[in-house]
């Protein structure tokens, strides 16, 4: 009986959660273009900011070689192109601020060469994979079953996206994995954390090669102490083992996906 309370409370606190980016920084300042002959991306991820940055890498009288990103994330399929677009042109990938959510999940792990400040932020909190979503204001007209739908689609894209770039696509959801009822009832009221990053050993271990760091240092903690508490940093498990493909194309509908308004 104790239990099921405990499992009943737990999926109460997961259904509520939402995370809130603007909680660590404001998207600020937004700018897509050319700086110093570098690509520069300080945006949201929308079809729009795609489209703009697309066009001032086209319009370049020097193309450039790296992308300068500072973004709170948005869009998952506009992040996946900008992602493969990434890859495709073999640019490299510089957080300046901050990088959340669909820019950790597929603009960071993308760049040949990955450059970190000092007091770059990285935060992840799930992706197309992850069993609980919230349904989008803009999909609130469509049936379940083609929202199921497009889940299905945009799973199979991040797991051919991964596979692409060597990556093992757990990166994405593997702090959701090990969450605990106290993690959810400390973030029910306010004290919790967002999201999740990982070591320096741990990115690389997941696949994310050829990290630089700019300064010498990354620890952008000790710069923000008053908001490291909201973003929990995880320890992937001593007997981990790297796979390409972890959930691929056959478990796009096999693999729970529970729709809340």
């Amino acid at each position: 009986m104790r239990l099921f309370w405990y499992s009943l409370i737990y999926s109460l606190l997961v259904g509520c959660a939402s995370p809130d980016n603007t909680t660590i920084h404001e998207q600020e300042n937004e700018y897509i273009g050319i700086q110093n002959g570098q690509l520069v991306f300080n945006s949201g991820i929308t079809k729009q900011s795609k489209v703009e940055l697309f066009n001032a890498f086209q319009s370049a009288s020097v193309i450039p070689n790296r992308l300068l990103v500072s973004s709170k994330g948005g869009d998952i399929e506009q992040a996946l192109e900008i992602g493969r677009w990434i890859h495709h042109h073999k640019l490299d990938v510089e957080v300046t601020k901050f990088c959340f959510s669909s820019c950790a999940n597929y603009i960071f792990p993308a760049g040949v060469n990955k450059f970190l400040r000092k007091d770059s932020i990285l935060l992840w909190h799930g992706s197309a994979w992850q069993q609980s979503w919230r349904i989008p204001d803009t999909a609130i007209n469509m049936s379940e079953q083609d929202i199921r739908k497009l889940f299905t689609n945009l799973r199979t894209e991040e797991s051919l996206f991964f596979d692409e770039i060597g990556v093992d696509n757990l990166l994405t959801v593997y702090g959701q994995h090990i969450d605990s009822l106290i993690d959810h009832f400390w973030r029910m009221i306010g004290r919790g954390s967002i999201g999740f990053d990982y070591s320096l050993n741990d990115l690389e271990r997941l696949g994310l090669t050829n990290i630089r760091l700019i300064d010498g240092d990354w620890n952008w903690r000790d710069s923000n102490t008053d908001k490291s508490h909201l973003i929990k940093r995880v320890k992937l498990d001593d007997n981990y083992q790297f796979e390409r493909l972890r959930f691929d194309k056959n478990d796009a509908e096999s693999i729970p996906l529970i729709l809340k308004n």
